[in-house]
């Protein structure tokens, strides 16, 4: 399976494994009490964090999709329908072959 975000391919690293899930747990405490009001709401949506290994033109391409939709595939999480790629960063890069290495957040948006 090869690591794709829509129609650009790049490689996961094992060193950028990161995935979140996270519950949205308001709190509110009263002043001048001792009582807390806690509303629990749900679980937020799962983030994925990974370390991006690809050419500089799939980068540039890559980076143009960004706040976009697509199908997320990885040997790590499999194939998720819908994910944003909410950031991403380029964090080396090789002058003379334009090896890429990047850092990417995703957010699932259907499970």
């Amino acid at each position: 399976m090869a690591d794709t975000f829509g129609t650009i391919s790049f490689t996961v690293l094992q060193a950028g494994l990161g995935r979140q899930q996270q519950a949205d747990v308001t709190e509110r405490h009263i002043p001048g009490g001792t009582v807390t009001y806690f509303d629990y709401g749900g679980l937020r949506a799962r983030s994925l964090n990974y370390g991006l290994l690809l050419s500089q033109t799939n980068y540039y391409a890559l980076e143009g999709t960004v706040g976009g939709t697509a199908t997320l595939t990885t040997d790590i999480d499999g194939t998720i329908s819908a994910a944003v790629l909410m950031g991403l960063t380029r964090d080396k890069r090789i002058p003379v072959s334009g090896t890429t290495f990047a850092s990417a957040a995703f957010m699932v948006v259907t499970l």
